[in-house]
């Protein structure tokens, strides 16, 4: 017998466990959806806490897959399963099967609920109808795979989604008629969208609610919005990292084309904000103690009444380009600090230039009208604005390991930064692999297993001059923060390997997520990116 209750199905087999006291409960937490489905399957079976072996078949071919109480199990392949759990008391054995519970479809029509991993095996996976990612599910979307999204439907987050591309496959999110964008809502979990096309949506292509994500790598254009920021738009949310992305050729009626943010203090560090259009701003929308860390930025060609909107808010702006024909701020009880910034209009503060940047071919005009995504936003070698960001060695250029002494990003230099996307960190086109560091070989740093929880095995193996000098190898999160340093000045072996069980400097458990392990050796500075899925 199968009966529904709000969703979930709780199954039973009367006869002779009734007699015996033997009860075979359980219910599935998802029973349609597309590869890969993750279903979580609880027990709640009778005798509780009495049972001595719980037996499970996930697929119905009569072999059981699992003893756990309450396993977690993955469908890759589209068909119809029965799932069966047998439990034991003793002598006594009782089975129950829930003869067709679980649908996997092909991933042409999707709707409602989903939980588990997109892969591109399967390539398209095409929404008919919402979306939705329960608190408590997650979402992890692989590389190479393709989302249309259509009928006008949205991608609610309310639990974990992670979209990560790398440097041989993206990620794209787009529609054959239109699509709401992504919305994430009341969720801490370790959100990411990384390396991915996101276009074509008509309400914000990411709205972020009340919510933790990490918005790095990607491309975000040819987005609109009526009231909203079309590339992103944020409320109460200040744990949010919108970094090296190229957002371009968006349109909002009434707001901005670019970054829209309400009571929300996110890092926005290294984008491309470059010909959106919008009525209030052409950039960003900063309002209600929105008091943004806004560096290392190329915003130009955008088009509205004024460049930047602030109401409330008193955002510090270090190490930009602004480059505006509009109004350069609309100031409302707000106060920007902006240093060492080349940016129109002779805006005083120490270190700001008001020149030409020099961009190496950039777009032929002002507004979405005009291609900024094809354009060339690099520094010549003789821009005002190389090696004329902030002196503090805080906000150096990243070191090129082959050639120490200079800048690794275009237009390279001395150390210190350059003021606008390529400085500092740099900037990371979409579909890149690290996003921080420069690439590495998997022979010099490798970890497994790979994703882990909790601990992963980090393994170095260097060449002989390295092994003469002392390393470093440090893990940081996604932000450039430092989590945890492994190792510091130490001369290793060779083919040396290096637990991390997933706590920081205190000893304390880290979210789940992406972190970068960072190997600093006499030769160069090497990464990794590791995955923790708790």
């Amino acid at each position: 017998l199968v009966q529904t209750f709000s969703g979930n199905h709780y199954i039973h087999q009367a006869g002779r466990s009734v007699y015996s006291g033997i009860l075979p409960l359980f219910n599935a937490s998802l029973t349609e959806g597309p590869p890969t489905l993750g279903v979580q399957f609880t027990n709640l079976s009778f005798p509780q806490g009495e049972i001595d072996l719980f037996e499970w078949d996930f697929d119905g071919d009569g072999i059981f897959d699992s003893n756990e109480t309450d396993p977690y199990h993955f469908y890759t392949q589209p068909g119809i399963y029965s799932v069966t759990l047998r439990i034991t008391v003793g002598t006594e054995t009782a089975e129950t099967t829930a003869t067709d519970l679980i649908n996997v479809g092909d991933g042409s029509s999707v709707g409602g609920s989903v939980n588990g991993i997109w892969t591109a095996d399967i390539g398209e996976y095409t929404i008919t109808s919402d979306i939705i990612i329960d608190q408590g599910n997650s979402l992890i979307i692989e590389p190479g795979v393709n989302l249309v999204i259509n009928n006008g439907s949205q991608i609610l987050v309310n639990g974990l989604l992670q979209a990560i591309a790398n440097e041989r496959s993206s990620i794209t999110f787009s529609s054959d008629d239109s699509w709401l964008g992504i919305k994430f809502s009341n969720t801490t979990e370790a959100n990411q969208i990384s390396g991915c096309d996101l276009s074509n949506a008509t309400l914000s292509a990411i709205q972020i609610e009340n919510s933790t994500v990490d918005v790095i790598a990607n491309r975000i254009f040819a987005n609109s919005s009526t009231t909203l920021g079309a590339a992103i738009d944020l409320t109460g949310s200040s744990n949010v990292n919108i970094r090296q992305n190229f957002i371009a050729n968006n349109t909002s009626a009434n707001l901005t084309g670019g970054i829209g943010s309400i009571n929300s203090s996110p890092f926005i560090h290294n984008n491309i904000i470059v010909n959106n259009s919008g009525l209030l701003a052409g950039s960003m929308s900063l309002k209600n103690s929105s008091n943004a860390d806004v560096q290392n930025n190329t915003i130009a060609n955008n088009s509205a009444n004024n460049e930047i909107f602030l109401f409330d808010s008193f955002p510090i702006l270090t190490n930009n380009i602004i480059i505006s024909d509009n109004n350069m701020f609309m100031l409302i009880n707000s106060l920007p600090t902006v240093s060492y910034s080349c940016i129109s209009g002779d805006y005083e503060g120490p270190g700001n230039i008001d020149e030409d940047p020099l961009f190496e071919a950039p777009s032929n005009g002002n507004g979405s009208e005009y291609d900024g995504l094809t354009a060339l936003w690099y520094l010549l070698e003789n821009s005002p604005c190389v090696d004329a960001g902030h002196p503090n060695e805080n906000y150096n250029d990243l070191e090129d390991p082959e050639n120490p002494g200079f800048a690794l990003w275009p237009a390279m230099g001395t150390l210190r930064n350059d003021m606008g996307a390529f400085g500092g960190l740099g900037f990371a086109p979409a579909g890149t692999d690290d996003h921080l560091l420069p690439a590495v070989s998997d022979k010099t740093l490798s970890s497994f297993p790979n994703p882990f929880n909790p601990q992963t095995t980090i393994k170095l193996d260097l060449r002989a001059a390295e092994l003469e000098h002392p390393v470093t190898l440090k893990v940081y999160n996604l932000k450039g923060q430092l989590v945890k340093t492994l190792i510091k000045n130490v001369i290793i072996d060779d083919r040396s390997e290096i637990s991390w069980n997933g706590s920081d400097q205190n000893g304390n458990s880290v979210t789940s997520g992406i972190y970068l392990v960072m190997l600093k050796t006499s030769r160069g500075i090497y990464s990794q990116k590791m995955m923790l899925l708790k």
